[in-house]
């Protein structure tokens, strides 16, 4: 018998078929048709948004769960364990983009954990075991974190559930500086790539857009992952970057008082200090061994730059990302080559800003290599998920602006990117970690 579960509730294809209806009394009774992976994961992140409003005595009416067959008669508890809350495994099946790594299959008990943000892992030593019958088969095991934490007066070391662990790490992470070296020269610059490529850098990381005119060039810029590219810090002026040509992107004068610069006025005015284009910036790095981490920024960009990667034989130096997981996937869909090993020559990664409760379930649909978290979300839990379910981890840390304020409001244990910081961050494991003061990192082993 094979299982699916959707949003933490097990529904049984032992009576069902193919499309299968679900109902739970905690939804007002609602009944949704399910036929299609897609369908399934829009439900389940539906689902999820009520999760931080469930308390502990929610539990108990969650439980009970109805299954109902194509007919509409229900399922006895003689056919069907009853459904319990369940995060820490989770179970799909027939999903191939998933099958990044072998998995074996897992009988016998499994501990149910529920992610709330008011849980401690002694509430939830009440939550009952789920039993995975002998006669289970074929089915890929998820594992999920079993904590979250949402406090804002913890340290920065209590955030990511490290202040319990001593010594020192005896591997340093990869060091990514994010947008080049932002300190020392200004942000997604030729100048500011060479100089992270000075200070050691193992990578750097850089966002992309497709501009009208069908040229990638290298830009930020302000409005978010819902509006990105507005020109109004970088530049000081209203529009955005997608409203020029890459000839008049070119003739920008950057705005030597925008908050997101971290560098010396004297570097923003420097002739040096332009948008470049991406085949710029992929000249520069070709043959140093630094790995280029692409984010998918724009719209239209996954092809284009998978594209102008291939053409430049540089297909092992460039890695993909994005929080437009659509991007992601189309990179995946048109490359889904693997290596010997198992893992996937044309390399990928989830970008999240507060990773929901099934980001690992996320990230393999869209068959990531990597999931790229904020760092102080890049807790030791999701850390060891990540790496359980073969995937790499990189913790990327925000822009200048955003360290400042989190540093003096929040994690007053730590500085701006000090070593305490880092040593910190350093404990959970993280393979990569993708920081604004990649030279503070280098110097630390």
């Amino acid at each position: 018998m094979s299982k699916n579960i959707f949003n933490n509730c097990f529904v049984s294809s032992k009576t069902c078929n193919n499309t299968e209806r679900y109902k739970s009394e905690t939804m007002g009774r609602r009944a949704l048709s399910m036929s299609s992976f897609e369908e399934v994961t829009t439900f389940s992140m539906h689902l999820s948004t009520s999760l931080p409003d469930l308390t502990i005595e929610d539990i108990g009416s969650i439980s009970s769960t109805y299954i109902f067959d194509d007919k509409g008669g229900g399922m006895n508890e003689n056919e069907i364990n009853k459904p319990k809350i369940y995060t820490e495994h989770m179970i799909v099946e027939n999903l191939n983009l998933i099958c990044d790594k072998n998995v074996s299959n897992t009988k016998g008990k499994q501990q149910s954990v529920m992610i709330l943000p008011d849980l401690t892992l002694e509430d939830t030593e009440s939550i009952a075991s789920t039993d995975v019958s002998d006669d289970d088969e074929d089915f890929i095991e998820i594992y999920e974190p079993k904590t979250c934490h949402t406090s804002k007066e913890k340290s920065f070391a209590e955030i990511l559930n490290v202040s319990s662990i001593t010594g020192q790490r005896k591997t340093r992470p990869i060091i990514c500086g994010h947008r080049g070296s932002i300190y020392k020269e200004p942000e997604n610059t030729l100048a500011g790539f060479l100089k992270a490529i000075e200070i050691g850098v193992d990578a750097v990381e850089f966002d992309v857009f497709l501009l009208k005119c069908g040229t990638l060039v290298v830009f930020h810029g302000a409005g978010g992952d819902e509006n990105p590219g507005l020109l109004d810090d970088n530049i000081g002026i209203e529009g955005s970057i997608l409203d020029y040509t890459a000839e008049e992107a070119r003739k920008l004068s950057f705005n030597s008082n925008g908050e997101e610069f971290g560098c010396p006025k004297d570097r923003i005015d420097a002739p040096s200090a332009f948008i470049p284009t991406l085949k710029e910036v992929l000249e520069v790095l070709k043959g140093t061994g630094v790995i280029a981490k692409i984010e998918l920024k724009g719209p239209g960009t996954a092809e284009p730059v998978l594209e102008l990667v291939e053409s430049m034989e540089m297909t092992d130096q460039c890695h993909y990302s994005s929080f437009d997981h659509s991007r992601i996937a189309r990179i995946r869909e048109l490359r889904p080559e693997r290596n010997s090993d198992g893992t996937y020559i044309y390399r990928t990664g989830a970008l999240f800003v507060d990773p929901p409760y099934n980001f690992i379930s996320l990230s393999l649909a869209v068959g990531a290599s990597e999931v790229h978290l904020r760092y102080d979300t890049c807790t030791k839990e999701r850390v060891d998920a990540i790496h359980a379910n073969g995937m790499g981890s990189l913790a990327w840390w925000r822009g200048p602006p955003g360290m400042l304020k989190d540093v003096t409001e929040k994690y007053l244990d730590v500085g701006n990117e000090d070593e305490s910081m880092y040593r910190i961050a350093m404990k959970t494991g993280v393979d990569v970690m993708c920081v604004n003061k990649p030279d503070v990192l280098a110097k630390m082993h």
